[in-house]
């Protein structure tokens, strides 16, 4: 029987996104093959063009170059990248501004397993948010992360939905916590290192049997 092609994948060199004066988001269900730098930019408040600017991937990316989050000037003002399948950029900055610096966030919460590929960093030391909520699927970091820059937080599980990570590369963020709370008894929350480690670690379990976080390092 003959069924209907796949959509293809996007081709494009790449525009930054930018929310000036509102939100924006922009998603590509099929993935994208990206021939230039990613940026994603947070709009102003202070200036009154204040809004999120947030950029889903979907399905397999694949960049050539950079990406680069970076919140607006306001802690309100929120730049946010989700990630549903593998992907790979030369290297992901986290930028983030305002208040706590913590409003540049990467989400990985892909419904199959994945390969996150490229190097992670924060722009300054400890800027940024790596979010895994990827339920009972693992994604794979396969370089490092926070090893120029810290990242400000990871966290594996956010509470409601369990996280599984292998982190083949060495790990340097402010704050690593693995957040089994919410899980249910279907699954829990792990993370795997297979490098050095540096931050400080925060376990976190529910009330129910199987909502455990559990870490292993090699």
């Amino acid at each position: 029987a003959l069924s209907a092609p796949k959509p293809p994948c996007i081709v494009i060199p790449f525009a930054p996104i930018v929310a000036t004066g509102g939100n924006v988001t922009l998603t590509f269900a099929n993935g994208a093959t990206i021939g230039g730098a990613v940026s994603v930019t947070a709009g102003n408040t202070a200036t009154g063009a204040g809004g999120d600017a947030t950029l889903n991937f979907d399905g397999t990316t694949t960049s050539t170059s950079t990406l680069t989050i970076k919140g607006g000037t306001a802690a309100a003002d929120v730049a946010a990248v989700t990630i549903g399948g593998d992907a790979t950029f030369t290297s992901i900055t986290l930028d983030g501004q305002g208040t706590g610096t913590l409003n540049a966030t990467l989400t990985i919460d892909g419904a199959a397993d994945q390969t996150i590929t490229g190097t992670i960093d924060g722009q300054a030391a400890n800027d940024g948010v790596l979010t895994i909520e990827n339920a009972t699927n693992t994604a794979t970091f396969a370089d490092n992360i926070g090893t120029t820059l810290a990242v400000g937080s990871i966290e594996v599980g956010d509470g409601t939905t369990d996280g599984k990570a292998v982190f083949s590369g060495n790990v340097t963020a402010g704050t690593i916590k693995i957040n089994g709370e919410g899980s249910g008894t279907s699954g829990a929350s792990s993370a795997d290192f297979n490098g050095n480690v540096t931050g400080v670690i925060t376990l976190v379990s529910g009330t129910s049997a199987g909502e455990t976080a559990d870490v292993k390092d090699r």
